[in-house]
């Protein structure tokens, strides 16, 4: 059975975090949701942003929105210094018991909680997809070496993680990548927000997963670009759309999940950065 398979209720209820015991009602699940999609846009302005209400606080937990057919979006969220609560997205595919997710959570905890959250809903994840080497992207991966999952990742990506006990398969872009049942294309188009910047692809469900190169619709500028190639970014940009042109969802790192209107937004900010000498 696949995981978003029954009635509506039961797929709002996947969009719920696991302790939340409005998840219990499906009632309380479309308010949950409903809450998540608020604060997606409150988080809109991506890789580097805090929350617009000092009232509003971050959560521990793990999120889970369904974007597609047994396609959703993980968030987590952490406080940093001087910023505030962060939020960061990633993906996690299901199809017939397989579960295949691009990228972990924060840190060890929200993403063991991530782990047994898909298992829970008959989504094992069968193996991970690294998208760059920051924190966001693999904070958690101790976690996913400690259960034996299988990990992939750019060289590039293994070579600035610096960690010793990671030996995961490498990615030569473009390349296909298996989980049991789910398959997704993982793509370099080249240096933008990091120099080991993938994005990945849902063939079947035609989601795009962007990463921290792609900026959510809010976003007014490139957001951290301590590793960022601005030269190279545009190019890179157009690459991606060349390739997936015709997404139907496109996923950011950070921010609310959109089209591919999400693309050439970035691709704007990052001509006009490219102009600026940035």
């Amino acid at each position: 059975m696949r995981l978003d398979q029954g009635p509506v209720a039961a797929r709002q209820w996947d969009a719920c975090t696991r302790n939340n015991p409005e998840c219990r009602d499906p009632r309380g699940a479309v308010t949950h949701a409903f809450v998540w999609t608020w604060l997606a846009l409150a988080f809109a302005q991506g890789c580097a942003h805090h929350l617009p209400s000092p009232n509003a606080t971050p959560r521990d937990d793990v999120t889970l929105m369904p974007i597609a057919d047994g396609v959703f979006v993980h968030t987590t969220w952490k406080t940093l210094p001087g910023m505030g609560p962060v939020a960061s997205n990633g993906v996690l595919a299901c199809d017939e018991g397989d579960g295949l997710l691009v990228d972990t959570a924060w840190n060890d905890a929200q993403t063991a909680r991530l782990l047994d959250l898909a298992a829970e809903r008959g989504c094992p994840v069968r193996a991970l997809v690294v998208t760059h080497s920051h924190e966001d992207r693999m904070g958690g991966l101790a976690e996913v070496l400690r259960r034996g999952i299988a990990t992939y990742a750019l060289p590039d990506t293994v070579a600035r993680a610096r960690i010793d006990a990671w030996q995961p398969s490498l990615v030569v872009s473009p390349q296909t990548v298996r989980a049991g049942q789910v398959s997704a294309e993982v793509f370099f188009p080249g240096a933008a927000h990091a120099p080991d910047n993938v994005v990945v692809w849902l063939s079947g469900s035609k989601v795009l997963f962007g990463g921290c190169m792609v900026r959510a619709a809010s976003g007014e500028t490139l957001g951290n670009v301590a590793d960022a190639d601005i030269r190279a970014w545009p190019e890179s940009v157009r690459r991606v759309i060349a390739r997936y042109g015709d997404a139907v969802r496109v996923v950011p790192g950070h921010g609310a999940t959109g089209g591919t209107e999400l693309l050439a937004h970035t691709l704007a900010l990052a001509e006009a950065a490219q102009s600026q000498g940035r």
